[in-house]
C-alpha cells in the first residue's frame, strides 16, 4: 500500500473515534485479508494497525514455517513491531501442519487477541486454510504416504480414469473424471479407510469456527499489475537473501511441505547446477504467477468477500471502510 496522502491525513479525533470502536468491538469482530500473494495483504493490515488495536495473524500454509522468512514474504522485524503478530515462523521444515492443526492454533490465537483487547485479523492466501475456517473441516484419519504415493504412480501410468474406476460409487457419482485432485483424494481416503470421502464428510465434519460477526476483505488488482508485482518480489526476494536461504536447506528432501513453497525447487536447481540463473528465476516468477491464477479463481469463486479492494484506497476512503467494517458488526 501507498504511504497516505498528505492532503487526507485525518484528525486526531477522527482517529480516536475510530480506535473506540476497535475497543468495543474486539470480543466480537474477526477480519479476514485475503488475497493472491503479493497483492498487498500484510501491509493492508499494517494500514490498519495505525488506526485500531488489532493483532495480525496468519492465514498463509508456507508463512508457519522457520527457515526461509524470505522467500515466503513473512512480515519483517520491523513490521511485526508495530502491531503483535502471532503463527509467523513456528514449525520446523521437517514437520508436516495440517490444516487442522492450523484450524486448533488459529482458534487460540484468536483468543489471545482477544483477551489483549485488540481484532484479531487473519492475514493469508492460503484457500484451503481459509476455507476450512470458514466452511468447516471434515476429520478424516491421516493418509498413509504409499497410498499416496500409490495413488500418484497410478494416475501417472495409466490417467485419471484407472483411479476413477476404484472410487467408491458414491464419490464416482459426484466426481468428474479429469477433476483429478478430487479423485487421487477420494481414492487414497477408500484406500486407508474403506469408506468414500463423501461419508467422511457427511459423518465427521466439524462446524466453521468464523464467528458471526466476521468481515472478509479480498485484495484483487487487475492481473496485469499483480503479476509485474510478482516478478519483482521475486527479484527483491534474491536480493535481500532468499538464495541463501535456499543454500541452508539444499540437502533436504524435496518433498518436505516446506520446500514446496514456491520458487525453492527452482532456484534450489540453479545452486545444484542444473539450470542457469535466469532460467531459475524465470521459473520461480512463472510458479508464483501461476499460483496467483489459482488463488484469484478460490477468490472469485468460493470466498465471497464483504469488500474487494482492487485499488489503492486513500485515507479517507481507507477510514471509511474501517468504520464501516467495525461499526456495522454486534
Amino acid at each position: 500500500m501507498a504511504n497516505r496522502p498528505n492532503d487526507s491525513k485525518l484528525s486526531d479525533a477522527e482517529i480516536s473515534a475510530t480506535t473506540d470502536l476497535a475497543i468495543n468491538d474486539s470480543n466480537h469482530q474477526l477480519i479476514i485479508i485475503a488475497g493472491a500473494t503479493a497483492s498487498g495483504k500484510n501491509q493492508l493490515a499494517l494500514r490498519l494497525a495505525q488506526h485500531v488495536a488489532i493483532t495480525i495473524i496468519n492465514g498463509d500454509a508456507m508463512q508457519l514455517y522457520r527457515g526461509l522468512p524470505i522467500l515466503t514474504a513473512q512480515p519483517s522485524g520491523d513490521e511485526k513491531a508495530q502491531t503483535p503478530h502471532l503463527l509467523y515462523g513456528i514449525n520446523d521444515i521437517h514437520e508436516k501442519y495440517s490444516v487442522a492443526r492450523w484450524l486448533e492454533i488459529v482458534q487460540q490465537a484468536i483468543g489471545q487477541a482477544r483477551d489483549n483487547h485488540t481484532i484479531p485479523v487473519i492475514v493469508g492466501g492460503s484457500s484451503m486454510y481459509l476455507d476450512r475456517l470458514l466452511n468447516g473441516i471434515t476429520i478424516i484419519p491421516e493418509i498413509p504416504d504409499n497410498i499416496k504415493q500409490q495413488a500418484e504412480t497410478l494416475r501417472a501410468q495409466k490417467g485419471n480414469l484407472a483411479l476413477y474406476e476404484l472410487l467408491a460409487d458414491d464419490d464416482r457419482q459426484r466426481l468428474h473424471v479429469n477433476d483429478s485432485h478430487r479423485i487421487i483424494r477420494s481414492y487414497c481416503v477408500y484406500q486407508a479407510t474403506g469408506q468414500s470421502l463423501l461419508w467422511w464428510q457427511k459423518n465427521h465434519h466439524q462446524d466453521s469456527i468464523a464467528p458471526e460477526s466476521l468481515t472478509k476483505i479480498a485484495l484483487m488488482p487487475a492481473r496485469d499489475v499483480l503479476y509485474q508485482r510478482c516478478n519483482q518480489r521475486l527479484l527483491q526476494m534474491i536480493e535481500n537473501g532468499a538464495l541463501e536461504e535456499i543454500r541452508a536447506i539444499l540437502d533436504e528432501d524435496d518433498s518436505l511441505p516446506a520446500c514446496q513453497a514456491i520458487g525453492v525447487k527452482p532456484l534450489k536447481s540453479y545452486l545444484r547446477g542444473e539450470i542457469g540463473r535466469d532460467e531459475a528465476v524465470e521459473r520461480a516468477q512463472q510458479q508464483t504467477r501461476n499460483y496467483a491464477k489459482r488463488q484469484y479463481s478460490w477468490l472469485n469463486n468460493h470466498y465471497h468477500a464483504d469488500r474487494i479492494i482492487s485499488d489503492e484506497l486513500t485515507e479517507v476512503d481507507f477510514i471509511a471502510m474501517a468504520r464501516k467494517m467495525l461499526a456495522e458488526k454486534p
